[in-house]
């Protein structure tokens, strides 16, 4: 299906997805509030819409559940899907991970997804390049 994002700003192009959190079936898939419970990402409608181009989230391997907890996963909000625009490149400071190094948090350059924009790969060398420059003189 393809559908227009109503929300602010640019339109991009929707793609609709099986709920990865409640495995589209609709239920809270941890029964939290009663084993009737909607799920909280699909709210019972056991799909969710993604914005093209969608790959799985590298933060919580495409589950859309946070690690160890009954939480969404903080980097896809629970649909176990990312998008990130244009031309990607792994990102070099979780490689690819979607995981801080030496910790359970989201990447912070990434944000979870474990992918970049390749121009933010480019702006990370120009920052790093300028760094040095700025530290050698």
């Amino acid at each position: 299906m393809k559908k227009k994002s109503r929300s602010p700003g640019p339109t991009c192009e929707m793609m609709t997805v099986e709920c990865t959190f409640c495995e589209g079936i609709g239920r809270d898939p941890y029964g939290v509030l009663s084993r009737m419970s909607k799920c909280p990402v699909c709210n019972g409608r056991t799909k969710v819409e993604v914005a093209k181009p969608a790959c799985p989230c590298a933060y919580c391997h495409g589950t859309g559940k946070q690690r160890h907890t009954r939480l969404t996963c903080s980097a896809c909000k629970g649909t176990g899907h990312v998008t990130v625009a244009g031309p990607t490149a792994r990102c070099s400071e979780c490689a690819g991970t979607g995981k801080t190094q030496g910790s359970d948090l989201p990447c912070t350059l990434c944000r979870g997804a474990g992918l970049i924009a390749e121009k933010s790969t480019e702006m990370a060398a120009v920052s790093a390049q300028e760094d040095n420059t700025a530290s050698q003189g």
